[in-house]
């Protein structure tokens, strides 16, 4: 999830796009990574998304509310037309 920082480094950029923008970067990178024991889970995302070198700050640091609710939004949006990687979801 990480990744997505490196396809969108610039935090404005990041949380002006639109839901179906995002979710194509997010689906870009689910599937460049295979799920752990066969199974997404928004929560673990998100909280790779936001795992950090100690010390060293994330670049959306100043946009934590506005990008977990970016991708909260993109998530599903996306996958719900993507029937191979959302059966990879955690219900």
């Amino acid at each position: 999830m990480r990744q997505l920082t490196q396809l969108v480094p610039d935090p404005n950029v990041f949380v002006q796009l639109e839901p179906e923008e995002l979710a194509g970067k997010l689906l870009f990178v689910l599937r460049k990574t295979p799920p752990p024991m066969g199974k997404y889970h928004l929560g673990n995302l998100m909280r790779e998304f936001w795992m950090t070198a100690p010390g060293q700050p994330h670049p959306y640091a100043s946009f934590r509310d506005h990008a977990a609710i970016e991708l909260a939004v993109a998530a599903p949006r996306r996958l719900a037309r993507c029937p191979r990687l959302a059966r990879g979801f955690a219900r």
